[in-house]
Parts: structure tokens; C-alpha cells; sequence
């Protein structure tokens, strides 16, 4: 197993490969088990991340809105 076919199945498990790279991927998964089994822990470390989500707090838009509602009166 190469390390790039790793890289590429972060790239698929994230969404961010193409439409070939994708039915590529799927094709090599389906033909290997060594390959789908990389993938399975690949996918498993992958569910185990803390899900993520960046989002300002209300405040921080609030500051934003009176900061662009400022700048456009004053233009």
C-alpha cells in the first residue's frame, strides 16, 4: 500500500476528490481487500475526530454589522 492511495482516500472520505478520482477510488476499494481495509481505518479515525464547527459568536456578528453599517454612513 503507498502512501499517495492514503492521501487519496483522505481526499474521498473529505469530498474532495473529482468525479474520476472518485469512481477510481471506488473501483480499487471494490477490487482489494488490502485496499478496503485501509479504507474502513482510514474512515473509522475519520468518525472518531470532534466534529468541528466554526461559527462567530453573536456578539462577534452584531460588532461586524454595526462596524459595516458605519463605514457604509460615513462614505
Amino acid at each position: 500500500m503507498n502512501a499517495n492511495f492514503t492521501l487519496n482516500l483522505i481526499r474521498y472520505i473529505y469530498n474532495e476528490t473529482s468525479i474520476s478520482q472518485k469512481l477510481k477510488i471506488e473501483e480499487e476499494l471494490n477490487n482489494s481487500y488490502e485496499k478496503s481495509c485501509t479504507y474502513l481505518n482510514v474512515k473509522m479515525g475519520y468518525d472518531q475526530l470532534p466534529k468541528v464547527v466554526f461559527t462567530p459568536s453573536k456578539n462577534i456578528l452584531n460588532n461586524i454589522l454595526e462596524y459595516s453599517q458605519r463605514k457604509t454612513v460615513e462614505a
